[in-house]
Formats: structure tokens, sequence, C-alpha cells
């Protein structure tokens, strides 16, 4: 969350607040500036979502890391999904599937992308087909990934420049004795 913070603190104007809802540094959004970002953590989310998200709630909510919510099951993927009260919703995330496609039903849940926010249709579109050996479903999802995913891959360039500039890759082999 430090990183977060100095990034937006160095690269917004002083006039757009950047409050902390975490430890003991919770700013209540409610009292908060409409144009404000608010940072916390899923846990303290989980622990404080009717605070968090009673009034307006807010204009937009970004997961960083949201593989985080890829077991439907789990408190923080329930309270998320059914407690956050935001206009805009987005995830960063560089494994938006991690283990199975079944991790990516929470974050079509979180997203609100209909129909495949709802178990049984992300089911009978995605799940069942692949179960089954049926290519459709992996056109499916692919299809909606395509069209929700703004994806950056080291190769990509912009005028010519490399959208990031990475050093070179270096491989080096170091044997342990055990």
């Amino acid at each position: 969350m430090d990183g977060w913070e100095e990034t937006l603190r160095k690269c917004l104007p002083a006039s757009i607040p950047v409050l902390r809802y975490h430890g003991a540094t919770k700013v209540v959004p409610e009292k908060t500036a409409i144009n404000s970002i608010t940072l916390t953590t899923y846990h303290t989310f989980t622990r404080h979502a009717e605070k968090l998200c009673a009034g307006e709630g807010f204009l937009r909510c970004v997961l960083d890391e949201a593989h985080e919510i890829r077991n439907q099951y789990t408190k923080v993927c329930v309270t998320l999904c059914e407690k956050m009260n935001a206009d805009i919703r987005w995830f960063v995330s560089g494994t938006p599937g991690v283990n199975r496609m079944s991790d990516l039903f929470p974050v079509m849940q979180f997203l609100e992308v209909a129909p495949l926010n709802d178990f049984d249709w992300f089911n009978r579109l995605v799940l069942r087909p692949i179960a089954s050996n049926d290519n459709s479903g992996v056109k499916n999802i692919k299809s909606i990934m395509e069209h929700m995913m703004l994806r950056r891959t080291k190769a990509m360039e912009v005028r010519g420049q490399p959208l990031v500039a990475l050093p070179p890759k270096t491989e080096k082999s170091i044997e342990v004795k055990l």
C-alpha cells in the first residue's frame, strides 16, 4: 500500500487527497472529498465494508493483485462482490487466472460482467464446455477477456521505443550442495 500511496502523491495534484483506511489512520470515505482516493487492504475492507460503503460509496474501485479474489467462497471475495458500492470497477493483475478457469468467475462477479457474473451462466458458457472438451467455453471466455482486458507485453513499443525499458534478461546457474 505504501507504493501506491507514494506513486499517487507523486503523480497527482495536491488538490486530490490520497487517504489511507488501514491501521490507525482510518478516514471514513463519507467524510472525504468526492475526488479523493481511499487506499485500503482486502482484509480491512472485509472487516469494515458496511462503514466503507455507507452513503454514496465510491465513484471507482480498483483492485490491485485481483487474483486475491480468485476463490468465490472466501469472505474477502464474497464481501467485495456483495458490498462494494462503486459506479466503476477495475482490476489490476499480472495473473487474472491463476490455477483454473473457475478462477475467473470472481473477476466477472466483481466487475459485474453479465451474464457471466452469475455462476450458473458462467458454468453453462465456460466451465461445462471446457470440462466436456468443447472449445466453445475457451472461445467464450477469450472473447469476453479481449474486450475487457488491457494487456501489455515487454515487446510492445510506442513511437519506436519500448513501452517499458527493461534490462536484458540474464540467467545464472548456481549449484547448491544439500
